[in-house]
C-alpha cells in the first residue's frame, strides 16, 4: 500500500497509441488513461485522433496537455486548483462540447480551442493565447479572471462577477451581460469587444484604451467607460475607450503602387480601424470610371498599425490610376484618393527593332512552362489589328500591312510591349 501511494504521487506521462476515445484504455500507452486527479509534473500526450470522451484534467500542481493531433471531447473540466498547461499544435484541431473551469484552476491554453456548447468559468484563471470559438455562452462567475486574444461567442457573454482581458478582437453573436460590483473589463490599445445584440452594463467598468461596439446598449447604477461618469452612454458607436469617435472604419496611413517583376505590387498600412470589413481594390485608365480588380480583408477593430499588399497580376500598359474604398460592417464606404503607376511593358521579353525596320518586329519572352500563347497586335486606339499563335519562346511580327504608328503586343499571359513603326 505504500508503494502504491508513492507511485501515485510520481509524475507520470500518458501517450496515445491509437485512435479512438479518451476513456478507452486501448487508446493510451501502459499508463493508461489519465485520472481525474494528477501527480504535479505530469503530462499527456495526444499524438492520435481522440474522436470523443470525457476528460477531466485536475491537479494541485503543474501538468501539461499537449494536443498533437485532432483531439473531440463531449466535455472537459480543469480541476484541482493548479496550474493545467495547454499546447495545442499550430493547424490541430482541439473541439470540446463543454467546458468547465473549477475550484480556483489556472488554465492556460496555447493555440486555438472550440467550444460547441457553453464555456464556464466557474473561479480561477482560464486564458487563450490564440482564437476561442465558443458555441454556446461564455459565462464568468466568482471572481474569476478570463484572458482573451480573439474570440467568437454565438450566443452570450456573461460576467456575473469577475475580470475579462481583451488583447484582440472579441465578438459577440447575442448580448453582453456584464454585472456585479468590482467588475471590470479590460481592453487594451488593439482589442475591441463588438456586440451584436444588448450590451447591459451594470456596476461594470470597461476600462482600456481599446473599441467598444453595440447594437443597443443600456448602463445602471455605477457602471461607466473611461471619463464619463456613471450610467453615460458614449457618444458615439463604436466608442473608442480613449474617447474619440468610432465613425470613419479606418485611419489611412499610406497607399502606393510600384512595378515587381512585371506587375503591379499595391501597399498600404492602416493606423486604426473600427468596424471594418474590407478594402475594395479598384483601378482606372483615366482616373474617372473605375473597376473593381480585388479584395482584401480588414482586419475589425485595431489600433495598432496593419500592413496591407495587393498585386495587380495583368497591369495594362502606360498610365493606370489605383485607388482604396474601405467598406465597413454596417455598409459604409470611404474612398481614398488615387496613386498613378506607369507600366511601359514586362522586361521578361526582349523585342527589337524598335522603332521597326523593314516591317518585321521580332520578340523573345521567357516562356520556363512552355505553354502554348497566342499574342494580340493593337493599334493605338485599341483595334485589335490581328492575333496568331506562339509555339515557342520566339516570334516575328510581319507590319508590312500597316502604317506609320504606335502599336501595342499583348501576350495571352498578360505581358505586353509598345513598338513603333516610322
Amino acid at each position: 500500500m505504500v508503494y502504491a501511494i508513492f507511485q501515485n504521487a510520481l509524475a507520470t506521462t500518458y501517450t496515445t497509441t491509437s485512435s479512438g476515445s479518451w476513456n478507452n484504455s486501448g487508446t493510451w500507452d501502459a499508463n493508461g488513461v489519465p485520472p481525474n486527479s494528477l501527480s504535479s509534473g505530469s503530462t499527456i500526450n495526444v499524438n492520435h485522433v481522440i474522436t470523443s470522451g470525457n476528460a477531466t484534467i485536475a491537479s494541485s500542481g503543474t501538468v501539461t496537455l499537449n494536443v498533437n493531433s485532432s483531439t473531440t471531447l463531449t466535455s472537459v473540466t480543469f480541476d484541482g486548483s493548479g496550474t493545467v498547461n495547454i499546447v495545442v499544435t499550430n493547424g490541430v484541431t482541439f473541439s470540446v462540447g463543454i467546458i468547465y473551469n473549477n475550484n480556483n484552476t489556472t488554465t492556460n491554453i496555447t493555440g486555438n480551442i472550440t467550444s460547441t456548447g457553453d464555456v464556464n468559468i466557474y473561479s480561477g484563471s482560464f486564458s487563450v493565447s490564440g482564437n476561442l470559438d465558443a458555441g454556446g455562452n461564455l459565462t464568468i462567475y466568482n471572481n474569476s479572471t478570463v484572458n482573451l486574444n480573439s474570440a467568437n461567442i454565438t450566443s452570450d457573454l456573461v460576467l456575473n462577477n469577475g475580470i475579462i482581458n481583451i488583447t484582440g478582437i472579441v465578438n459577440v453573436g447575442g448580448n453582453a451581460d456584464l454585472n456585479n460590483t468590482g467588475s471590470f473589463v479590460n481592453i487594451s490599445d488593439s482589442g475591441a469587444l463588438a456586440v451584436t445584440g444588448l450590451l447591459d452594463t451594470d456596476n461594470v467598468d470597461i476600462v482600456g484604451s481599446g473599441v467598444v461596439s453595440w447594437g443597443s446598449i443600456t448602463m445602471a447604477n455605477n457602471a461607466n467607460f473611461p471619463g464619463l461618469g456613471d450610467r453615460v452612454i458614449p457618444p458615439y458607436n463604436p466608442y473608442d475607450l480613449d474617447g474619440g469617435p468610432g465613425t470613419l472604419p479606418i485611419t489611412l496611413i499610406s497607399f502606393n503602387g510600384k512595378i515587381v517583376s512585371g506587375k503591379i505590387d499595391l501597399y498600404w498600412s492602416t493606423a486604426s480601424e473600427i468596424n471594418f470589413d474590407y478594402f475594395s481594390i479598384q483601378r482606372s485608365k483615366d482616373g474617372v470610371n473605375y473597376e473593381e480588380i480585388g479584395t482584401v480583408k480588414g482586419h475589425g477593430f485595431s489600433k495598432i498599425k496593419r500592413d496591407y499588399q495587393f498585386i495587380d497580376e495583368r497591369p495594362v500598359f502606360g498610365t493606370s490610376y489605383y485607388r482604396l474604398q474601405s467598406i465597413d460592417y454596417d455598409g459604409y464606404t470611404e474612398t481614398f484618393r488615387p496613386v498613378s503607376v506607369v507600366y511601359e511593358g514586362d522586361h521578361t521579353i526582349q523585342y527589337y527593332p524598335n522603332p521597326i525596320i523593314n516591317n518585321e518586329l521580332h520578340v523573345i519572352f521567357d516562356n520556363p512552362a512552355k505553354t502554348t500563347l497566342t499574342y494580340h497586335v493593337y493599334n493605338f486606339t485599341g483595334k485589335l489589328l490581328f492575333q496568331d499563335k506562339i509555339e515557342t519562346n520566339r516570334f516575328n511580327i510581319d507590319f508590312a500591312n500597316y502604317g506609320r504608328g504606335i502599336y501595342y503586343v499583348k501576350i495571352s499571359d498578360g505581358r505586353q510591349i509598345k513598338v513603333l513603326k516610322n
